[in-house]
């Protein structure tokens, strides 16, 4: 099943004080995901889907280690896009 994907990513070198009234935040990035993928294989809810993605992109490489210290990606909202027919 493929899955939507709707997502910002954030500068975190900006103050939280600041963060919502500047550029810290980006342009919203669409992503299309599919369970198909050894990657996604073994989710088994859009919570599933959420939680593969952003891991996948903000931890690479271990748990402990945020791949890209200054943004991190968080996902807005994952949809269940209509099977092909």
């Amino acid at each position: 099943m493929k899955f939507l994907i709707n997502f910002v990513s954030i500068d975190t070198t900006e103050s939280n004080a600041l963060i919502l009234f500047s550029s810290a935040i980006s342009r919203i990035q669409h992503e299309i995901v599919n369970t198909d993928s050894p990657e996604y294989s073994a989710c088994e809810s859009i919570r599933d889907i959420e939680v593969t993605f952003e891991t996948s992109r903000n931890y690479q490489s271990s748990n402990d280690y945020l791949e890209r210290p200054h943004s991190k990606l968080k996902v807005l909202t994952v949809e269940a896009l209509p099977r092909e027919q």
